[in-house]
């Protein structure tokens, strides 16, 4: 068999941990919180993968939907959005960040940060962001803003980081695994 992918970071890197997370989360699952794992596909023509799905799932109320979106570029590392903003600003669910800040100071090892706000573009965090959901999504900037390979001939597998591929699934986990506390606290 052949296959041939020329977005490499963008974004099988965010579908390779998504089918890794479901493999890890069919041999341990989550004890008080139920996971969906999807790759919607389409967001670089306007994310109707993820707006399909959030209009087909209205009647879930008010989900988490994590958006893990090119996280695999060398020099970059877990990087949580603040908010993104194509022409108006979408922000990340508090709740989500400050979660996602405990994560990142108890695993420090992982090297994850936040990015204040993601300009120019928009990921499939957006359809669920505008439908109310609680959104935290992940693309991992580097430190000095820089999205490695974005939108590039470049974008091929020899230049994904395997590191940064391994702290992010890692980081993900991580944050799954304090939603799931967080949902014992709530009882």
């Amino acid at each position: 068999m052949t296959m041939c992918c020329r977005t490499a970071n963008d974004n099988a890197t965010g579908a390779g941990i998504v089918l890794a997370l479901a493999e890890r989360l069919r041999r341990e699952p989550l004890r008080h919180t139920e996971v969906w794992a999807l790759c919607t596909g389409c967001e670089e023509v306007g994310a109707y993968g993820a707006a399909a799905f959030v209009r087909r799932h209205r009647d879930l109320g008010r989900p988490i939907f994590i958006v893990l979106d090119t996280v695999g570029g060398p020099g970059s590392g877990p990087c949580v959005l603040v908010q993104e903003t194509m022409l108006v600003p979408l922000l990340s669910d508090p709740e989500l960040l400050a979660l996602a800040e405990e994560v990142a100071r108890s695993c420090p090892e992982l090297g994850a940060y936040r990015w204040p706000n993601f300009r120019g573009a928009y990921t499939d965090g957006a359809p669920a962001v505008r439908a109310g959901w609680r959104v935290l999504t992940l693309v991992n900037l580097r430190p000095d803003g820089v999205l490695p390979h974005w939108h590039q001939p470049s974008d091929v597998y020899e230049n994904v980081d395997p590191g940064v591929v391994a702290r992010t699934e890692a980081f993900v986990w991580q944050l799954l695994q304090a939603i799931d506390r967080q949902a014992i606290a709530r009882g």
